[in-house]
């Protein structure tokens, strides 16, 4: 049984089903219309389209309303012919197939064969079929799809794995929809262009169990789903990819060369370019807390609460003197490589190792160490307390000329060869020469977890979302924030970078990937 619903260009929208009555949708009102023949149920297996009139299409009837009551325009067989479709058109008056059904003939009115043509692929599967405009006809079924100009005879053929590199989908259809002929599917809904090639294409998420798809006027693309009721995708969503969109992501980032996710309780997951997706790289059922990689050991470094992974020539090692777990690696949440050290934090202070047999040479207690890190040879210290550099032996605090700043400091990332951004927790974030400091405008009360430095644009992943601050006059200042409105699966970043022209965000409901040039309100 065929179902579903289908709008026309004069905004009805036509249910079809299994029903004494079948009609249209307008106005929130339901038009339901019966037969000419009282008690007949209606079964159509797909329609026709023309202009604003549908036809129903079954095995062998066809109905067409008119006078409010649907006529039936039955004519199934003729000899050794069966007749597969009515036709509104001046010069055709119907298709016809034999009985092998591997062959389509074109008759005009005077049921003359003018055209055919050998459609055995078409006819031996299941297919939908109809008229769609007062010029073309169409044939599609899970495999490909064909269009036939009814003004010049010229058949048009495609498929679905050349067309969207897919070999098969459920529940094709082809609609007319606002003068665009449109191509949906239970696993995409494209355009059609002129020359009947499938163009912006959105591929439907498989979680969505949709089975019908459409772009309304303004570029929204409508799903209709068995269970889970209608979804609606703005235009500016469509380019949105979510991954591991289950899973508590605590961080992305570059490593080497790579892009890795840290997945709580799951390990470390690497982006492949070529799947366009994050696989699983090293496998850890912990907490995950940390993936970096030190360019003077040419060497990357995976940290969990239960191991100490090193990748290095190709080979990966997790480092065996990690027996007693719960007593060693509690102290090396983080690595940072200075002056022939190791320097690692751990939850009461900081640990210098040796790099050669990871004995630890000496411990140095501070409360709420955040972030070690590197900036001109300076080791400073993100704290719970303020930002600090560790300088002869000692946590000294950096005193700032212009304002004190006594706040949590998350972390830290380089701005340039002279500045750094600082990160608060619920304080926004600010610039700093070691000197002075300036808080970014507009990040005054943000939690800010990390950030992405490109060029002369800052990237700050906060717990509302993503925020874009650009350079000019030599200050920094607001453009946009991207936040689940933009397509976000939730506000709570924990990080962002760029990759080629999209941002890739850490979330707690996964991997954000979306433009970089995504389109928000502006900023007043």
């Amino acid at each position: 049984m065929f179902g579903g619903i289908f709008p026309t260009p004069d905004n009805k929208l036509w249910y079809l089903s299994k029903s004494s009555k079948l009609g249209y949708i307008e106005n929130d009102s339901v038009y339901g219309f019966e037969s000419e023949q009282k008690g007949e149920i209606f079964s159509p297996i797909f329609s026709s389209q023309v202009d604003n009139s549908i036809i129903l299409t079954g095995s062998n009837k066809f109905h067409i309303l008119k006078d409010e009551k649907w006529h039936n325009l039955t004519d199934s067989k003729t000899e050794d012919l069966i007749r597969v479709a009515y036709v509104k058109h001046a010069k055709v008056s119907s298709f016809t197939t034999n009985t092998a059904k591997d062959s389509i003939f074109i008759r005009d009115k005077n049921k003359t064969v003018i055209e055919g043509f050998e459609f055995k692929d078409v006819l031996e599967n299941k297919n939908v079929r109809g008229q769609i405009t007062d010029s073309l006809f169409y044939w599609v079924n899970n495999k490909e799809y064909a269009f036939l100009n009814l003004n010049t005879l010229k058949l048009y053929r495609r498929n679905f794995k050349n067309e969207i590199n897919i070999e098969t989908s459920k529940y094709v259809r082809i609609n007319l929809i606002n003068n665009r002929l449109q191509i949906s599917g239970a696993s995409f809904v494209g355009m059609l262009d002129p020359d009947f090639h499938i163009t912006n294409t959105y591929y439907i998420p498989n979680k969505l169990k949709a089975h019908f798809g459409f772009y309304d006027k303004v570029g929204s693309i409508w799903l209709s789903t068995f269970t889970n009721g209608i979804y609606h995708l703005p235009k500016e969503k469509q380019q949105v990819k979510y991954c591991l969109s289950t899973e508590t992501v605590s961080d992305i980032s570059y490593v080497n060369d790579k892009i890795i996710a840290n997945v709580f309780d799951k390990g470390f997951y690497k982006y492949d370019d070529t799947k366009k997706e994050f696989v699983q790289f090293i496998a850890e059922d912990d907490y995950i807390f940390d993936a970096s990689y030190i360019k003077a050991l040419d060497a990357e470094y995976y940290l969990s609460k239960s191991s100490v992974i090193i990748a290095k020539n190709n080979k990966i090692e997790k480092l065996d003197f990690l027996n007693n777990v719960n007593d060693i690696n509690d102290k090396i949440r983080q690595l940072v490589y200075h002056d022939d050290y190791f320097y690692t934090r751990f939850a009461f202070g900081m640990n210098k190792i040796n790099p050669n047999n990871y004995s630890i040479e000496t411990q140095y207690n501070q409360q709420g160490i955040n972030q070690i890190f590197l900036f001109n040879q300076k080791l400073l210290v993100a704290t719970s307390s303020g930002l600090k550099e560790f300088i002869d032996e000692e946590f000294q605090s950096i005193p700032f000329t212009n304002q004190d700043l006594n706040k949590s400091i998350l972390n830290l990332k380089a701005v340039s060869e002279d500045d750094i951004l600082i990160n608060t927790d619920g304080f926004g974030a600010y610039i700093s020469d070691l000197k002075t400091i300036k808080q970014l405008p507009g990040s005054e009360f943000q939690i800010v977890n990390n950030a992405f430095i490109e060029d002369n644009i800052i990237w700050l992943a906060t717990e509302s979302g993503i925020l874009k601050y650009t350079k000019s006059n030599g200050d920094f200042s607001l453009q946009l924030v991207i936040d689940k409105n933009n397509g976000l699966s939730s506000n709570s970043v924990s990080n962002v970078i760029v990759y080629k022209n999209q941002l890739m965000a850490s979330t707690d409901k996964g991997i954000v990937i979306l433009p970089k040039d995504v389109k928000t309100k502006p900023i007043c």
